[in-house]
């Protein structure tokens, strides 16, 4: 009976070390790595004002491109955006609120603010483009627009 004791006591300890060896895989594979959530897309603040005048100009169109810079037109950096879409108030401000998202974070890589493209339109100006980096949302302060000659 000794013989068959010792048998099931090997097997145990087998079966411990697979274990073991899967925990310890199972832990080096993901260790570092965690869901984090950050911004997708800043967002931005500011007013928006005439180039020669200095006067705000409400109902422009503000959004923030998802376009490279620089763009193509800044008719292709307004029609690649993405939500939302807002219009300056009576003087001229906006705030466009940042987008966020979930992600996997790996210890050793630092998070970069990212990139945005500001753009804004509005009918007898020449649109204005403002690239801008932010890890949330980025007071501009005056975005000047120039008149249509």
């Amino acid at each position: 009976m000794a013989p068959n004791n010792e048998h099931q006591n090997f097997r145990c300890v087998i079966a411990c070390l697979r274990s073991l060896v899967f925990l310890l895989i199972c832990a080096l594979s993901c260790s570092g790595c965690f869901p984090v959530r950050h911004t997708v897309s800043p967002g931005a603040s500011g007013v928006v004002l005439d180039a020669n005048t200095r006067a705000p100009i409400p109902g422009a169109e503000v959004v923030i491109s998802l376009s490279t810079y620089p763009p193509d037109s800044a008719r292709e950096a307004f029609t690649n955006s993405r939500p939302p879409l807002v219009k300056t108030e009576k003087g001229g401000e906006f705030l466009i609120p940042p987008s966020r998202g979930w992600d996997l974070y790996v210890v050793p890589i630092d998070f970069f603010a990212p990139f945005a493209l500001l753009v804004v339109q509005r009918e007898g100006y020449e649109p204005a483009l403002v690239p801008f980096w932010s890890s949330s949302l980025k007071p501009l302060g005056e975005v000047v627009m120039k008149p249509v000659t």
